[in-house]
Formats: structure tokens, sequence, C-alpha cells
């Protein structure tokens, strides 16, 4: 997903573990490379976020964060299926 805030365009890029046990979403930009990331580990559920970079307007931390939660976190969690 590729996004623009004051002008400059950023592009959300997410991957995967070889185990298919973890799930990442970094926020990158020119000329930064990547800017900061949501890592979702599916073993305990826990949700982490890493900044690379200062001063990062908000606006591009609530898109990454909204975003990772949409696109990190399965719909339903093992036993809570009904």
């Amino acid at each position: 997903m590729t996004f623009f805030v004051n002008e400059r365009e950023y592009e959300l890029l997410r991957a995967s573990s070889a185990e298919g046990r973890a799930l990442e979403l970094s926020l990158v930009g020119a000329p930064s490379g990547q800017i900061a990331q949501v890592y979702y580990r599916d073993s305990d559920g826990l949700m982490t976020f890493s900044a690379f970079d200062q001063d990062l307007p908000f606006e591009l931390i609530e898109t990454l964060v909204s975003s990772a939660r949409e696109a990190l976190t399965p719909a339903t969690k093992v036993g809570d299926e009904k």
C-alpha cells in the first residue's frame, strides 16, 4: 500500500517468517528506507512497534498502527471460535 503524508510518499510492506509464526508490517520511505515496523508473534499474540527514524509525523504512525491491526492480527484466535 502506497500513501502520502506531507507530500512524501510512503509504502507499507507485509512479510512473514519462514515458519509462518510471525508477521511484520514495515513502513518504508525514501530516502531513509525502513522507517518503522510493527511485528506480530502468533505464539503469544504480542504486537510490538519499532521506529528507526526520529520526529515522525503522528499521522504516519496512526496509519501504520491501524493498518497493522487489520493486516497482522487474525480475525479469531485459536480457542476463541464459537
